[in-house]
């Protein structure tokens, strides 16, 4: 068996700061993009409603994903889902009332946004397509 030495574990340190500062300089990357996708939806409000509502249904999707449901249980958690999913519906219904009255989308402007590779919504804040 070989001794560890002094100039192993700096090695293995090296190495561990190494993919740390990989991985800080993922997360600046995201923030960053985050912070420009942003401030894209905020030069138009609809644009941005429509943004932070579907926004927050992903976050309750990822919610919903991670629930454990014991319906067997004391702790009240299968009546919270009910509750939640109730409350679902109305979030889910203002995101499509934003999406079919504000955001109108023409097949050629889906076309010019696929072609780009951004979403379709960054074009339509670009050109201020979200009034009715």
């Amino acid at each position: 068996m070989k001794d560890i030495t002094a100039r192993d574990v700096v090695l293995g340190l090296e190495a561990e700061v190494e993919r740390l500062e990989a991985d800080v300089k993922k997360l600046e990357d995201e923030v960053c993009k985050l912070i420009a996708e942003q401030a894209i939806y905020r030069q138009d409000g609809n644009f941005g409603l429509f943004f932070a509502l579907n926004r927050k249904q992903n976050e309750l999707a990822s919610s919903l994903n991670a629930f454990v449901l014991d319906i067997q249980g004391e702790d009240k958690a299968f009546e919270r889902y009910i509750k939640l999913t109730t409350t679902l519906k109305d979030t889910v219904e203002a995101t499509n009332w934003l999406r079919i009255n504000y955001l109108k989308v023409d097949e050629k402007e889906a076309g010019e946004a696929e072609k780009k590779g951004i979403p379709i919504i960054e074009l339509m804040v670009a050109k201020g397509k979200s009034k009715v």
